[in-house]
Parts: structure tokens; C-alpha cells; sequence
């Protein structure tokens, strides 16, 4: 059946984040918050890359470096709001947003709905609120990416949206796929794409016999393979490693292919 997978690419490489070495940034200028909230983030296992108290040098970072999170207070003493802040990098970084806010009323809310993050915060909170504000976050994002993944299957082709136009990658291109954390690199000959999906959304899509998950972080086009021992994959000089519980399936695909 004819399909067409439509996804959003970044425009700077992601790292692969687990839950604990998960990149967040912080948009609050009141250091004594954020102190508080590094601190809690910490003791949970988070890693806080950088903090922000206007918006003009949080955008700059944040479109320039690997982010998994991002925590930003809606109200702040500078030219911008947080608000406005998030809003000048929805384009260019994919990052699911939570804002903080002293203020529960509707006006503030109807105003940051705009920009869609994922969950908000509001103060006072405990760590619990924290916690569980952050993997609501994260369970939006997912649920989000999927359901993006899932609504544009028309052709055995991928379009990659980047800033400007939509690149086609016809899925029979792909040499490889990279788990990226919330992110995937796609491989082709000629081309390295990142697009907004985890690699097992990803693979609900690819039903074609030659693709097989070889590891937790890869998935393989078996007519790509040039060679292969007890331990990886290869593809012209690139090493891919096969899982051990994985090996068996990857020979007997092999013969089938």
C-alpha cells in the first residue's frame, strides 16, 4: 500500500537523551528559583545545561545547541515574555515546552495556549508537582510526535520539512536509522536527515521486509549490508551494531532477502 510519511527535521544535531541525562534549559529570572529548581532537577537525575534570565540569549542558545527540555517562566523583567520567547524558536527547535507561571489566571493561560507547550507549572510547586509536570511534558511530546507520524501515509516516501520547503526521501533510500532520544537520524547515500520522531514510531511505518531492528538504537535497510560479523553490521565503512538477541532474526531476514 502507497504511503507517505510527512515529518518535521531540526536544524542542529540532537544528542540521544535518556530520562537521566535529559538536556534542559531554564527561562526564570529570579535566581533564587533557580537555584531551587537546578537543584531538584538535579537530585531527580536531570541535567540542566543552562539558565536564561531574558529571553534574547535563551533563544540565541537554545537554536544553537541539543535540548531535550525546556522550562520557562511566562512572566520576566526583560523585553520579552516567556511567552514571546518560546514563540521565536517553535520554527527551528522541537523541543516540548513547560511553562512556569505565579499567575493561574485564564488570560495568562489563553495567551501561552498559543504556543502549545506541553504542560504547565505553577507556583508554588514541590518536587512531586515537578516530576510529574516533566513526564506528563515528555507522555504530550511522545503522543504528539506519533500522531503527527501517523497522519500523512499516502506513498512509500518520506517528506522532511525543514525551514523553507519539504525534502523527499524515498523510504527504499534509507540506509540506516539512529535512535536520537525524541529525535531520529535518517541515513541515506547522499544525505544525513534529523526528524522529530522516536525510531520506534518510526518503525510502526517501515513494513517493508528489508528493514529490521537490529539494535534498541538502529534500524538497518538489509539491502544496504555489505558484511557482518559476530557483533556489527557494515555499511561501506560504517559500523552498526547487532544486539545478541537480535542476531538469530538478522540471519534467518538474510536468507529471506
Amino acid at each position: 500500500m502507497a504511503r507517505t510519511l510527512v515529518l518535521k527535521s531540526t536544524l542542529h544535531r540532537h544528542w540521544p537523551p535518556s530520562m537521566e541525562s535529559m538536556r534542559i534549559v531554564i527561562l526564570e529570572d529570579e535566581l533564587i528559583v533557580v537555584r531551587d529548581l537546578s537543584k531538584r532537577l538535579q537530585q531527580m537525575g536531570y541535567e540542566v545545561v543552562a539558565h536564561f534570565a531574558e529571553g534574547a540569549p535563551f533563544i540565541d542558545f537554545v537554536k544553537n545547541n541539543p535540548v531535550d527540555l525546556l522550562l520557562v517562566d511566562i512572566q520576566l523583567k526583560g523585553n520579552l515574555t516567556g511567552i514571546e520567547a518560546v514563540r521565536a524558536i517553535k520554527e527551528s527547535v522541537a523541543a516540548p515546552v513547560i511553562f512556569i507561571t505565579a499567575q493561574g489566571d485564564q488570560n495568562t493561560f489563553q495567551q501561552a495556549k498559543e504556543v502549545k507547550p506541553m504542560a504547565y507549572l505553577v507556583k508554588p510547586y514541590n518536587s512531586f508537582d515537578l516530576q510529574t509536570t516533566i513526564e506528563l511534558a515528555l507522555e504530550n511530546h511522545n503522543k504528539a510526535q506519533e500522531e503527527e507520524a501517523s497522519q500523512y501515509i499516502v506513498n512509500d516516501t518520506i517528506f522532511v520539512r525543514g525551514r523553507n520547503r519539504f525534502e523527499k526521501v524515498k523510504i527504499a533510500d534509507i540506509r540506516y536509522m539512529e535512535a536520537a532520544g525524541n529525535y531520529t537520524d535518517i541515513v541515506t547515500d547522499q544525505n544525513k536527515y534529523v526528524v522529530t520522531a522516536k525510531l520506534g514510531h518510526l518503525e510502526k511505518h517501515l513494513k517493508e521486509a528489508h528493514f529490521f531492528r537490529c539494535h534498541r538504537s538502529f534500524i538497518i535497510n538489509l539491502k544496504e549490508v555489505d558484511g557482518f560479523d559476530d557483533a556489527n553490521v557494515y555499511m561501506q565503512e560504517e559500523k552498526i551494531p547487532i544486539s545478541k538477541n537480535s542476531k538469530k532474526a538478522f540471519l534467518e531476514q538474510l536468507r529471506v532477502i
